[in-house]
């Protein structure tokens, strides 16, 4: 997740699921929202989530299914 984050100019550089917990403004984005807790992280950029857990379902990180955010943190970038 910090890949794609740093490529948008939005991070610094490289963070784990933990840094990513208090990363950015608490609560979901307009268009971007990251989901993370101590040991796994995610993102709903407009209602499509891009999580490493998907890839061995449809080969794509990408997935139109979204997930329960049960014990995940909301963060995202202010303004978006």
């Amino acid at each position: 997740m910090s890949f794609a984050l740093y490529a948008a100019g939005l991070i610094g550089g490289p963070s784990d699921s933990s840094g990513l917990m208090h990363w950015g403004k608490a609560g979901r984005g307009k268009w971007i929202t990251v989901y993370a807790n101590a040991g796994h992280v995610y993102m709903e950029v407009a209602g499509i989530r891009f999580d490493t857990s998907g890839a061995k379902v449809t080969g794509s990180r990408w997935q139109n299914d979204l997930r329960t955010n049960a014990g995940f943190v909301a963060r995202h970038p202010p303004g978006l």
